[in-house]
């Protein structure tokens, strides 16, 4: 079959405009997350409120680190083909059960050995769940890879949206009728996924069992240990600070921490996802000359943004967060602060990251991670992160290392300039205003 650009009428538009919708699905996103987080904070309080996202956290880790790159794999190798995303369906439905297999067996490890538990949730509740969160985790990233690689970003922003309004409009009634705890919450987390998972298998449904191509399942298996040595020790360094805190520092801290992390995380979540789900597809295959000026004012743009939105949240936040959580999680305003200081070179991370594996070179990116552990790993031998404080310092330098590292390497490439890469041009501005005007316009027209 030749190639094609669609999937069921799928609309594709360029990188900038893919990467400004996005944006503002990524800001819907936000919000209706913040607004969940709210409702959690107060109905839950501090320390079920940490067990809750620790929970959450786990079964998220399971996918971004034993997935093995497998899905990055997938689209990459498919972009290359130029061939129909929607035949690759049944291939990566078997591979995707195949990944819940090995995420099943760490996870009963875990339990078994008594590595982790949390005070007040029995292991019997906790077990079987977060199983089924692994599995729904994996189906939802089937999808999402199937529509990435179609470059369907319309369909995928609109699809990541729908699971968490469903998910506050009944999690907000539970907690209006005082029926909300834990386990409760939980599971209608878990729920509020299934009407987009249904939806999906619909829009699937003739492409769901076919013939898996051999030739197309044996190159995605060759590429994707190479991705993982970058994407998995990626995954890993960028949760590192979650992944040792959880289960170390006290239920109260924890809360403190996530909710910090939902409120610092406001402006960095909406560029990051923006850059993570539409920079590799779009750029995957292309010359670097046709990488470097766009390159160069995204590292310039996400340094400003970040900027700006990281000192309005520190001024705001000893406000903002005892109005928004109640006065039980005014401790996590420092929090903020100290994440706000911690990530806020993530975005410029994030695209060097994005744009060393577009280029195929597997090194820098795994350099890049190996930067992150070791300053994270020092920090954890010298501190303990017994002390928040010293948590939030390792990440900040942590971070500085790996950019250093994934600049150097794409400058060596060709893919930005030194020169023109760090100073904000007024023209950058002029672009972003652009963009987003045009956008506006288009949203009213059709209205």
């Amino acid at each position: 079959m030749g190639p094609v650009d669609t999937v069921n009428g799928a609309r594709k538009s360029g990188l900038a405009n893919a990467m400004i919708e996005t944006a503002a699905s990524s800001v819907v996103f936000t919000i209706v997350t913040f607004a969940t987080g709210m409702v959690l904070a107060r109905a839950l309080g501090p320390e079920a409120r940490g067990v809750f996202s620790s929970v959450q956290f786990l079964a998220q880790f399971c996918l971004s680190f034993l997935s093995f790159s497998l899905f990055e794999a997938l689209v990459m190798r498919v972009r290359q083909k130029r061939s129909e995303a929607a035949q690759a369906v049944p291939f990566a439905f078997l591979m995707s059960g195949g990944l819940w297999v090995i995420s099943a067996a760490v996870v009963v490890v875990v339990f078994v050995f008594d590595i982790l538990s949390f005070e007040g949730m029995a292991d019997g509740f906790l077990l079987p769940f977060i199983l089924i969160l692994v599995g729904i985790n994996l189906a939802d990233a089937t999808f999402g890879s199937i529509e990435s690689a179609d470059l369907s970003f319309h369909r995928l922003n609109i699809d990541r949206l729908v699971s968490p309004t469903a998910y506050l409009v009944v999690v907000n009634a539970f907690w209006i009728a005082d029926r909300l705890s834990v386990e409760t919450a939980l599971i209608i987390f878990a729920v509020a996924k299934m009407p987009v998972m249904v939806w999906r298998l619909i829009r699937y449904r003739r492409h769901l069992v076919g013939v898996v191509d051999v030739d197309f399942a044996r190159s995605v298996f060759s590429i994707a240990p190479k991705l993982h040595l970058a994407t998995g020790v990626y995954g890993l360094a960028l949760q590192f600070d979650r992944l040792i805190i959880v289960g170390r520092w006290p239920a109260d801290w924890l809360g403190f921490y996530f909710v910090a992390h939902s409120v610092a995380g406001v402006g960095v979540v909406v560029i990051t996802q923006a850059i993570s789900m539409t920079l590799l597809p779009s750029l995957a295959g292309r010359p670097i000359e046709e990488q470097r000026a766009m390159l160069e004012r995204l590292i310039r743009l996400s340094l400003a943004v970040a900027v700006f939105l990281g000192a309005f949240l520190w001024v705001a936040a000893p406000f903002i967060v005892p109005l928004v959580y109640g006065g039980d999680f005014s401790t996590a305003s420092t929090f903020v602060r100290g994440i706000l200081f911690a990530i806020l070179l993530t975005p410029t991370l994030q695209i060097l990251y994005s744009a060393n594996r577009a280029l195929g070179a597997a090194w820098p990116c795994i350099e890049m991670a190996i930067a992150l552990l070791i300053v994270l790993l020092a920090g954890f031998v010298l501190t303990g992160f017994e002390r928040p404080g010293d948590l939030f310092g390792f990440m900040f330098v942590a971070n500085i290392v790996a950019v250093m590292s994934g600049f150097r390497h794409l400058a060596r490439a060709g893919g930005v300039r030194p020169v023109y890469t760090l100073m904000v041009q007024p023209s950058d501005l002029r672009f972003l205003a652009e963009k987003i005007i045009v956008r506006l316009r288009r949203r009213v027209d059709g209205a």
